[in-house]
């Protein structure tokens, strides 16, 4: 399935891209707590825990965490770029923020896998962990963007690496 505005990688892409995301992201994929956080979390970056999610205000908390992350990609991209949306063993796609006004194929909140929401040049991006329940945001453009669009699931900072 595809949308308007979001272009299915090939598999030659994701392949290249994926080993990209292994190579200098660190990325070793884990259920395992010993394990975490499953990154080598860039500099700078702040890691925030989305646990509290789960509970009466989750429909709320998750349709206000959509709309943030929308408006950091949206705010961090220049116009005409495209960013990556990743979701480990499944489809991914590149995406202009600037003009995908309906709902992302791939979602912001990870949900059973890694969602990775990456510049082209690796620059700044979103690093969803469905098992350790968080998402690293690294960065300039994106840590800028998130001191106005912080989604209110993100309560508290867990790491920060500056």
């Amino acid at each position: 399935m595809t949308k308007k505005n979001w272009q299915e990688l090939s598999r030659f892409e994701e392949d290249r891209i994926w080993e990209r995301v292994y190579k200098v992201l660190g990325f070793n994929p884990s259920i395992y707590k010993e394990n975490f956080p499953g990154f080598k979390e860039p500099e700078p970056s702040v890691t925030y825990s989305f646990s509290t999610i789960w509970g009466d205000e989750f429909d709320r908390l998750e349709a206000d965490l959509e709309a943030r992350a929308k408006a950091l990609f949206k705010e961090a991209t220049p116009k005409g770029k495209l960013i990556y949306a990743l979701d480990w063993n499944h489809p991914c796609y590149q995406f202009d923020p600037h003009s995908s006004g309906e709902d992302w194929l791939i979602p912001a909140l990870p949900d059973g896998d890694y969602h990775l929401f990456l510049s082209q040049s690796f620059s700044f991006g979103w690093l969803g962990h469905p098992w350790e329940q968080t998402v690293c945001i690294f960065g300039e453009p994106l840590l800028a963007a998130l001191k106005r669009h912080r989604p209110k699931v993100f309560r508290h900072p867990i790491r920060r690496s500056e």
